[in-house]
């Protein structure tokens, strides 16, 4: 028997007996004694196996079957062994599915399997004996021969053998590249680059890896893999220049980006995926690329640069429709675009870019980016403005997410839910999302500062003003900011404390908070010093209040002298100050404070000898700086030198003003007026003032307007109102003054647009108790009385009378409705026009043919008028088409939404009224009707840009009323300018039923100046004398014919006229006689009515269509008995009439147009000429009412029969008189107190005549309180000015 076999045999019964390691030895001892002897073999496997060594007992099988590759007993052993093993997870896989190939007798498949399973499995050296075995048998395939060598190479490489390693890593490559299996080559490379680099041969890895990109071109998850080898040994920009140099595609470029964690090197790599996808023309990696680009151009904050790749991708995404992903991708895009366009400002687009997004997100059940995408509109809308939009927008993204998903998103959005609260002033809603946050984020300190923070200013808002609540906020802000170390928030925390405790006038806190807010930041101490030296005074510690103050020159610490009670504290420290400094200009500031700090101390005399000398210095270095900023042109631009001599024609002004006042307040007039004269435009009220008191009444009138138009001019001139009236020679020939009456008038005139309209907010002007003692008619008569009274003898009942308002709180009066203790309101009395005297203004013309145009934006679209009134409209969205349209009309209606008066809303444009318009932009338009009661800047910059009229309401009207104003004024327009169309529509809705009230008709105001003319027609006499109250026609005319009422003074002849017409008109009946007043200035209609009631068939009348359509002429009709019977789009047929109302109609109507002066043309003469002749233009300047008088130059009058004061009305004749000679010795007239129903109450000064007639054997007193001004020292300058 063989020697082998029979060992063998003998330790297979040792393994029986589990004698392992006997069986071990003998098995040994059998291998050696014939190596092919396969029985040995396995029983050296089994013995391995049962000593616990699966691995050697593997190895040992395995080298049997490389000496005896065809006993396929010993492979089906191994494949048992293996099967069966501790081992046989990690090996039992792959031998299952090579048994389910058919491919487990193969020997070579089965080692190299089972050798690399064991060196995956980290028995390396067991690997390494098996796939040496299996290499020794014939390889089936040349690749996994190569991954055999692989394994075999990583194994040696485990175990420490290097050199067998390297070795068996070239021979798979040097296989490889002769059998062109790409995917070893790329291996071995990899697996090369490996090794050299462990070893540290830094430039052999560095060539397989350049190799191995080259070998990878089709393979670019490999391709990038080996880059980014490639730039850890060297750098990124080497590893792009070889992908480059092997022309990688865009998807390697991709990969490689995502392995970069550097933005920059993300950035650059991107950059070369975009221009390999356009050299390969592949668009679906070039829109993700250029995608993915313009994510890391936000993360770099590069947003312009990122707005241009993601709209390029976007623009792509739109051309190509069968990409699979391209929802996704423009999800992608505008979740990208939304946050760029919001950096670069530009937030409509990213508004709409982020609602497009959040509709996407929401289609594809992305919560995540709809939640981004509305937090992102929600802040977009925010910084347009649009609050509204924005609550929408984060109460949805609220929706999406709870506090416990993500709570610092969270936060963001309740933060913006409170910061869109607290713009809508809904105050109290934005505090309770704000509290509830906080309760949210106990231990969030950052978010805790920001809550807080909120929460403090919210608390400190002014409408809902609560310093408790915002002391205790600001007290959490503090604690989070020193828990979170954040100095700066502790900082301010401490500074908003010291605010609020000053502001509750806890002064103590507020030292205490202020001084450690001033520890902190020494560079922040300049303002707090001023806040702690206004505590020191309120404290009276006026020596910390020097200490402070002494080295603080600023105008704030300057202020807080100013403002203190101690003025000797701030002499003192001026003149330290002024003894101290080198600074001249400085000194010459404290030189001038020193001076007003006197003038509070009543020191006038030491105030003007201190003025004296700092005016004279300042005149002497103005002249020197400017003399030498215009030699030195070459540093100095004429704008420059126009600047330096404004600022310092600004100071010297002030500086004159300032003596001025003192040298008034001592009495020293003359000298005063004449240092006013050079303090400019800002001395205007000092020298009216100083004028009236020398009883220059029209140079006082010159300092408002240089050319003064005929009418009533008014001034509120510092306390005081000054009234003159001026006749049509510009010469000035009646004047009234009322002492201290411009706050009191402003109050009047608050209380009558108070009880006018109870929802206009007025709360910026100050009322007190005693305004409830006022009734509309008591504050209107007081306002009548001040304002129109004391003139009412020089002036004439129906009257043209233009009102110039040099103070723009008197255009906001309700001068239509003014009445006096008669109580007719002042439009039934005049035909008055309020001027604003500001404005460059040109009388209106009237203007025939012309269509009212409505004009809407679509805010106030969806607001329409209750009922069609007829006007063509056009819809507006942004400022381009409301020019367009302003170019081509002439008379316009605006409904235009205003907010806060300045901010002119049209759709999502948002404008500054003020900036709207250039000078004579608008020359073409005559009139413009504005609808809303907050217009006044409005219509001053219409005026301004060359509108010749511009109507306007002074309070909030409902529509329905507007609607019929307008419909009134626009039928007036036919006959007459703007401004006189106005009073006609208010005496016309005042008559009427449904608005007779006067808060309908009263709250409009006119600005313009009517056009001047003759009345020389019988008609317009007529119609001026009737219009007002055409149900009582019948009794005027009777009034008239009796002598108890005037015709008209425009022309005498007029008064025969009406002689011979009155019994014709008295014959008519008076329903019908009523209904002719509207059409009297219609005198096209009332000929063709005429000519209609002369034919001898009176069974039918034809009346053309636009004569139809004129208001009145229906009623008139249907008054005589006729009827509608046909109606065409050329004329009316009516039928009836009775006869003997058409007679005398007729008789009438033939006597009036024959008699008419203007009518010498026949009555159908143009519309241009009805104009000329119509009876609301001004009268003839050679009989104007405001005519001179030769017996006086001019008149100073006192109030008629209505007195504030009682002693005054005893003292004053009931004629206007002569300016007395008044003793220019300063004085005081007596104040006498008067109670009643009549007078103000006692708290408030009375209106008083600057120049009155006296008694002159009544003693004068010291002051004289009406000329604003004392006398020397007994007199402060507070009381004085």
């Amino acid at each position: 028997m063989n020697t082998g076999y029979y060992l063998a045999e003998q330790a297979d019964q040792l393994i029986r007996a589990s004698r392992y390691h006997e069986a071990f030895q003998l098995a040994a001892r059998a291998r050696d004694a014939d190596e092919f002897c396969t029985t040995a073999y396995m029983a050296e496997g089994l013995a391995l196996l049962g000593l616990n060594k699966p691995d050697e007992a593997l190895a040992a099988i395995a080298e049997g079957i490389a000496n005896c590759p065809g006993d396929i007993h010993i492979l089906r052993t191994m494949i048992k062994v293996a099967m069966e093993c501790p081992l046989k997870n990690e090996l039992r896989g792959n031998i299952q599915r090579l048994q389910q190939k058919n491919l487990s007798e193969n020997p070579f498949l089965v080692l190299s399997m089972i050798g690399q399973d064991l060196h995956r499995a980290k028995h390396h050296q067991a690997a390494i004996d098996v796939l040496e075995c299996a290499l020794d048998l014939n390889a089936t395939s040349i690749k996994l021969r190569g991954t055999v060598l692989n394994s075999l190479g990583a194994a040696y490489w485990a175990v420490g053998e290097r050199d067998s390693a390297t070795s068996k890593m070239k021979e798979e490559l040097i296989l490889c590249r002769e059998n062109a299996d790409i995917d070893g080559e790329i291996r071995a490379l990899g697996s090369l680059a490996a090794a050299a680099r462990e070893t540290g041969r830094l430039s052999e890895s560095i060539s397989c890896l350049r190799e191995q990109i080259r070998a990878s071109r089709s393979l670019p998850d490999v391709q990038s893999s080996a880059a980014e080898l490639l730039a850890q040994l060297t750098n990124t920009e080497m590893a792009l220049q070889t992908l480059e140099k092997f022309s990688a595609k865009a998807l390697t470029f991709l990969l490689f980006s995502q392995r970069r964690n550097d933005k920059a090197e993300k950035r650059d790599t991107l950059r070369r995926a975009i221009a390999a996808a356009e050299r390969f023309k592949e668009e679906e990696l070039l829109i993700q690329s250029l995608l993915k680009l313009g994510q890391v151009l936000l993360e770099l904050k590069l947003h312009g640069d990122a707005i241009v790749r993601v709209e390029r991708a976007k623009l792509l995404l739109a051309k190509h429709q069968t990409i699979g992903n391209k929802q996704q991708q423009l999800l992608d895009a505008c979740a990208t675009l939304c946050t760029c366009y919001r950096a670069v400002r530009e937030h409509s687009k990213a508004a709409q870019v982020a609602r497009k997004g959040a509709e996407i997100s929401q289609a594809l059940n992305n919560p995540d980016v709809e939640f981004h995408c509305l937090g992102e509109e929600g802040r977009a809308y925010q910084d347009l403005g649009e609050h509204e939009k924005a609550l929408a927008s984060f109460t949805s993204q609220r929706e999406l997410l709870s506090p416990s998903s993500y709570p610092i998103a969270w936060a963001d959005c309740l933060l913006g839910i409170v910061d869109c609260l607290d713009s809508l002033a809904r105050k109290s809603e934005a505090k309770a999302v704000a509290d509830e946050l906080a309760h949210k984020c106990e231990r969030e300190y950052n978010l805790q500062i920001r809550v807080y923070r909120r929460l403090s200013r919210l608390h400190a808002d002014e409408n809902c003003l609560d310093l408790q609540a915002a002391i205790k906020s600001t007290e959490s802000l503090l604690y989070a900011a020193i828990k979170e170390a954040d100095t700066e928030v502790e900082w301010e925390a401490y500074h908003s404390l010291g605010q609020f405790h000053l502001r509750l006038g806890q002064l103590q806190q507020a030292e205490s908070c202020l001084e450690r807010a001033k520890h902190m930041d020494q560079d922040k101490s300049k303002a707090i010093d001023i806040d702690l030296a206004y505590i020191a005074f309120q404290l009276k510690n006026f020596d910390k209040a020097r200490t402070i103050l002494r080295h603080h020159h600023t105008n704030e610490a300057f202020n807080i002298l100013e403002e203190s009670d101690n003025c000797q504290v701030a002499v003192d420290l001026y003149k330290g100050i002024i003894d101290s400094t080198q600074n001249l200009t400085l000194k010459d500031a404290c030189t001038s404070k020193l001076a007003r700090c006197l003038q509070r101390m009543n020191l006038h005399d030491e105030a003007v000898a201190t003025l004296r000398n700092v005016v004279s210095k300042n005149s002497e270095e103005t002249d020197s700086v400017v003399s030498d900023a215009t030699l030195n042109k070459t540093a100095t631009t004429t704008a420059t030198i126009s600047s330096i001599h404004s600022a310092a024609s600004s100071t010297a002004e002030q500086l004159h003003l300032s003596l001025a006042e003192s040298l008034a307040a001592i009495g020293n007039i003359s000298e005063a007026l004449e240092e006013a004269e050079h303090a400019g435009q800002t001395g205007t009220s000092l020298r009216e003032l100083l004028l009236i008191r020398e009883k220059k009444l029209t140079e006082a009138l010159h300092e408002r307007v240089s050319d003064p138009r005929p009418g009533l001019h008014f001034s509120l001139c510092r306390l005081d109102l000054h009234c003159w009236l001026v006749n049509d020679y510009q010469q000035v020939i009646a004047f009234c003054g009322h002492s201290k009456a411009s706050d009191h008038l402003v109050r009047l005139r608050n209380i009558m647009l108070r009880d006018l309209s109870p929802r206009m907010d007025i709360s910026d002007q100050s009322m007190d108790s005693t305004d409830d003692n006022f009734t509309l008619h008591s504050a209107s008569s007081y306002l009548y009385e001040a304002l129109i009274g004391a003139f009412e003898a020089e002036l004439v009942r129906g009257q043209s009378l233009e009102l110039f308002c040099h103070d723009d709180r008197l255009l906001s009066i309700p001068w239509s409705c003014l009445t006096g203790d008669d109580k007719i309101p002042l439009v039934e009395k005049f035909k008055i026009a309020v001027v604003p005297t500001a404005l460059d203004m040109k009388p209106a013309s009237p203007e025939t043919g012309v269509k009212l145009v409505q004009i809407q934006s679509l805010e106030t679209q969806s607001e329409p008028n209750s009922k069609d009134d007829g006007f063509p409209r056009n819809v507006i969205s942004n400022l381009a088409e409301l020019k367009s349209t302003l170019s081509i009309e002439k008379h316009i209606w605006l409904s235009l939404e205003v907010r806060n008066e300045l901010e002119l809303c049209l759709s999502e444009e948002r404008h500054d009224v003020f900036n709207l318009f250039s000078a004579d932009e608008l020359a073409n338009v005559s009139l413009v009707i504005l609808d809303s009661d907050n217009t006044g800047a409005l219509a001053d910059v219409l005026i301004k840009a060359g509108v010749s009229s511009v109507i306007r309401p002074l309070w909030k009207v409902p529509k329905i009323a507007v609607s019929d104003f307008v419909r009134l004024l626009n039928e007036s327009l036919e006959a007459m300018d703007p401004i006189s169309a106005l009073q006609d529509a208010q005496l016309k809705q005042k008559s009427g039923k449904k608005f007779m009230d006067t808060s309908f008709w009263g709250a409009w105001i006119g600005t313009g100046i009517p056009k001047s003319g003759p009345n020389a027609s019988i008609t317009d006499a007529l119609y001026g004398l009737l219009r007002a109250e055409p149900s009582r026609a019948r009794r005027t005319l009777l009034q008239v014919q009796l002598g108890e009422k005037t015709l008209s003074e425009d022309d005498e002849s007029l008064v025969d006229d009406f002689t011979s017409l009155v019994p014709s008109l008295l014959a008519i009946p008076v329903d019908c006689l009523s209904a002719l007043v509207p059409l009297l200035p219609r005198r096209r209609l009332l000929g063709e009515i005429k000519r209609q009631l002369k034919s001898s068939d009176l069974s039918k009348i034809d009346i053309d269509m636009s004569s139809w359509a004129a208001g009145g002429c229906h009623d008139f009709l249907q008054k005589m008995g006729f009827g509608v019977v046909e109606m065409s789009a050329q004329k009316v047929s009516l039928q009836g009439g009775k006869s003997d109302i058409v007679e005398v109609v007729h008789r009438a109507l033939t006597q009036m147009l024959s008699s008419d002066k203007s009518a010498s043309q026949s009555p159908d003469q143009t519309s241009l000429e009805l104009v000329e002749n119509s009876p609301v233009v001004s009268e003839p300047s050679n009989t104007s009412p405001l005519r001179h008088s030769d017996a006086s130059p001019f008149r100073v009058v006192q109030r008629k029969a209505k007195s504030l004061n009682d002693t005054m009305d005893s003292a004053i004749g009931a004629e206007a008189i002569k300016t007395p000679d008044f003793n220019l010795t300063p004085s005081k007239r007596r104040v006498v107190e008067v109670t009643g129903r009549s007078s103000l109450p006692l708290v408030q000064h009375k209106f008083r005549s600057l120049w009155i007639g006296s008694d002159p054997n009544r003693q004068r007193s010291e002051e004289d309180q009406s000329s604003g001004f004392g006398s020397g020292q007994n007199k402060t300058l507070s009381e004085t000015l």
